[in-house]
């Protein structure tokens, strides 16, 4: 005897690569759209499920995250802070993981006349966001993460303007055709995270 399927549930699943997402959490049946999922990164401990969602539409996840994307303020943020001064950067910081989750761990460096200063804050984001290849070249990441200590550190204002601008080009040449991630794959925290 064949089971009949439940009409609402064939529509949902049917229309979630092309309709609104469902959010992870709080309300699993509410609805949300891309737009409101970018919006919510950095905001709460559900980034990876939002950002799971956003794989499923990548181009124009892509499209959104590149567009959210702007120089911010800080050296350091430690694991847990969630004060209202660090919002927008911990907003941008997860719009870029974002970007490197659903490209498979494409990131781009900028330049930085900055000189770091010899205090330990200074020398750590040195090397969290420069590793053995600032000296090389004095380019730098976005952002780097202390891994023991889930300490993000923030590169100076000129390396992030250059590197929104690489963002912006990559998208404006590349977004609507690159070959994105598959949403079923898994990607490695190493690939996107720190």
């Amino acid at each position: 005897m064949a089971r009949a399927h439940n009409p609402a549930l064939v529509i949902l699943i049917l229309s979630l690569p092309v309709g609104p997402i469902a959010q992870a959490r709080p309300n699993p049946t509410k609805a949300i759209a891309i737009d409101e999922l970018v919006q919510s990164l950095g905001t709460d401990d559900t980034d990876l499920e939002r950002i799971k969602l956003l794989v499923r539409r990548p181009k124009e996840s892509a499209r959104l995250l590149v567009a959210g994307l702007h120089p911010v303020t800080g050296v350091r943020l430690l694991s847990g802070e969630r004060e209202a001064r660090w919002k927008d950067t911990l907003h941008v910081v997860w719009c870029l993981r974002a970007l490197r989750y659903i490209t498979g761990g494409l990131e781009f460096r900028g330049k930085t006349a900055h000189r770091f200063g010899s205090g330990e804050i200074e020398q750590r984001r040195e090397w969290f966001v420069g590793d053995e290849q600032f000296s090389k070249d004095r380019t730098v990441r976005f952002f780097g993460v202390w891994m023991s200590r889930d300490s993000t550190y923030i590169a100076p204002r000129d390396a992030q303007i250059e590197i929104i601008h690489k963002w912006k080009e990559w998208y404006a040449q590349y977004g609507k055709t690159f070959r994105y991630v598959n949403p079923d794959q898994e990607q490695k925290w190493d690939i996107w995270y720190f």
